[in-house]
């Protein structure tokens, strides 16, 4: 039995990232030209694929594997799977309204991009198709022991939970 090096979760992660990274700044633009008001979209400073990234700069997206729920086919030459993914965009702002509106916007942002939408390996053997199937939105919280404290920034987080089909030729 020859053994295969298949993709997999690693893969995927990292191609919605390169998606997610490709098309953004475009996508921000046509968000921000979309609305005329206060709230500014600047492009994410880093991506992770770790849940508990400790020292980062918002805005800062995170893609997160969840899980890979194998279909398999006795005998097939290709991986059929459908993999759970969470896309989650961390915000900051001083203001608590400019920061929820920015944390919406970023939303569909990201859902923009990644909704129904095939994405390719760049060697032809891998094809997912991002199927958004919630957004959720976490709570306002700070950095300073006071929310209005001078300095002090407030922080919101939204996450997409995102089911994954996962197509791979084998060999």
């Amino acid at each position: 039995m020859a053994l295969i090096a298949n993709k997999l979760m690693e893969t995927t992660v990292d191609l919605m990232i390169a998606r997610l990274q490709a098309n953004m700044k475009d996508a921000l633009e046509i968000e921000s030209a979309y609305r005329d008001d206060k709230v500014s979209l600047g492009e994410p400073k880093s991506y992770f694929i770790a849940e508990k990234s400790l020292a980062f700069q918002a805005p800062a997206v995170f893609v997160i594997g969840d899980g890979t729920d194998f279909r398999l086919t006795k005998g097939s030459n290709f991986i059929n799977a459908l993999q759970r993914v969470h896309v989650a965009v961390v915000v900051e702002n001083r203001n608590e309204e400019l920061l929820t509106r920015q944390a919406y916007r970023y939303q569909a942002v990201l859902h923009q991009i990644l909704a129904q939408e095939p994405i390719l390996s760049p060697d032809g053997k891998v094809k997912l198709v991002v199927k958004i199937e919630r957004a959720e939105y976490g709570a306002i919280y700070t950095n300073a022991g006071v929310a209005n404290e001078p300095g002090g920034m407030f922080r919101k987080e939204i996450w997409l939970d995102c089911a994954v089909e996962h197509y791979e030729r084998l060999g």
